[in-house]
């Protein structure tokens, strides 16, 4: 049913005619039918023509080179439809879906999708070829159409929960058992960093991720929809997280596939349900998954994966978030008045006076050791790596005796201070409401930021 109706609506949605050959053996024995609206309107035909005994046109199996024993060719012809209007474009764009719908079988190199523009007169003459590549949403696929450096390598890296990349989920469906598996995965730190004092998301593989936003949703191997429900329309970070959801040809109904198999219906409706109002008054998801069992709600058994998702993408927005604070550039325009300088002149002229603190003692240690130590301790209150690194050796070369970072603390506390390594590491606490409302409005760079925005950011301070 699905090809069925399939086919013929993809067709007529972009032409006025569309051929198909088919064959189980060999090429020469192809049976061909064909639909003409212009002749549907003319009252010519008013039923798709029977299949009949035709051979393939020797132009098609010019630029087709070689085909299977097996296989089918679709033509579309008087294309009226399509908004791209040259060969090059139809391809470039095309890839970027083609890619994404069929990443799995092309990454396993189980396919080969190759697009060819030629000039029909003489075949020879090629316009523009290229082998489509995989477009993966939650980037952790290697060779992709992810522009240079993550062309080659993945830009996300998977968010593992007890040792597990996949969540799976074992769904009960007439009297079968059935496995879901939720994938979910974040930017690498490398991918967050700014080039050139560049905002990575206005970097060719930051805008490649902001057309490649929302939950994949797949049916054996075949993406059927990137749902964007979820997604924050106006937050520009969303690009940076991914999630998969993967199920059998044999929940279709659960999901609610139609009969296109262009989305599910089901599945993209709860996901955008409120569930913790649903929850409201004491209730258990568990006594909620009871009550919907009990209406026959066919989103029962979805209810969990849905709750999972939701509750795992707030974690990836503040990892995100925490990330993105422990990358961004500060505003470096007047350097002798940073306040880890500022705080360090007045704590110099305090120890002149005779006063001493705890973390002065560590001042005598190696340099070396002391670095080490300081990027350690940056690094367990969530700092990334790299941005630790380099913090540590900025304190010691320039002598600071103060470090201010930003972190997701696991703590209700605004702040955390800690001496180490000689100097006082001052962690501001990034989900905390104090940093959101005031700190974050406040540093956050106005360059390219518009109006309506910037006079939010002023109500929110």
């Amino acid at each position: 049913m699905g090809a069925t109706l399939g086919l013929p609506s993809s067709s007529v949605s972009q032409c006025q005619k569309v051929e198909v050959w088919t064959w189980q053996n060999g090429v020469d024995n192809a049976l061909y039918s064909y639909l003409d609206l212009n002749e549907i309107k003319t009252q010519k035909i008013n039923v798709v023509p029977a299949p009949q005994a035709k051979p393939i046109p020797s132009i098609w199996q010019q630029v087709g080179k070689n085909f299977d024993r097996r296989g089918t060719l679709v033509v579309w012809s008087d294309i009226d439809r399509c908004m791209w209007k040259t060969g090059k474009t139809i391809i470039d764009n095309s890839e970027l879906l083609i890619g994404r719908m069929y990443r799995k079988f092309l990454d396993a190199e189980e396919v080969a999708i190759r697009m060819l523009a030629f000039d029909l007169d003489n075949s020879s003459t090629v316009i523009t070829e290229k082998f489509a590549k995989p477009k993966d949403p939650g980037y952790l696929m290697a060779q992709t159409s992810c522009p240079i450096p993550f062309n080659n390598k993945p830009m996300f890296q998977p968010w593992e929960e007890a040792g597990q990349y996949e969540a799976v989920f074992t769904i009960d469906f007439r009297d079968r058992q059935h496995e879901v598996k939720v994938r979910f995965s974040y930017a690498r730190e490398e991918a967050r960093q700014a080039s050139d004092n560049k905002n990575p998301g206005n970097l060719p593989h930051g805008k490649h991720a902001a057309k490649n936003i929302g939950v994949s949703v797949v049916r054996a191997g075949r993406e059927l929809d990137l749902d964007q429900s979820l997604v924050i329309k106006y937050d520009p970070t969303e690009r940076w997280w991914g999630i998969e959801v993967e199920f059998p040809p044999s929940l279709d109904d659960l999901f609610g596939v139609t009969n296109k198999k262009q989305s599910a219906r089901n599945f993209a409706e709860l996901i955008n349900i409120d569930i913790e109002s649903m929850l409201q008054g004491g209730k258990s998801i568990v006594q909620l998954k009871e009550e919907l069992k009990d209406d026959e709600d066919p989103r029962e058994p979805l209810l969990e994966i849905a709750l999972k998702i939701n509750t795992q993408l707030s974690t990836l927005r503040r990892l995100i978030k925490a990330q993105r604070k422990g990358t961004r550039t500060k505003n470096n325009r007047y350097p002798d008045s940073t306040p880890e300088k500022q705080a360090t002149r007045v704590t110099e002229n305090r120890k002149q006076d005779g006063y001493k603190g705890v973390s002065d003692k560590d001042e005598s240690l190696p340099a070396l050791e002391r670095q080490t130590t300081i990027e350690k301790t940056l690094t367990e209150v969530g700092v990334p790596e790299t941005k630790a690194r380099e913090l540590a050796a900025t304190t010691i070369s320039d002598n600071l005796k103060y470090s201010f970072v930003d972190a997701d603390l696991e703590t209700a506390a605004f702040f955390s201070v800690k001496p180490k390594g000689g100097a006082i590491l001052v962690t501001l606490n990034t989900n905390h409401p104090a940093y959101t409302n005031l700190i974050e409005v406040l540093e956050d760079d106005v360059e390219n930021v518009d109006t309506e925005r910037l006079k939010l950011r002023l109500a929110k301070s």
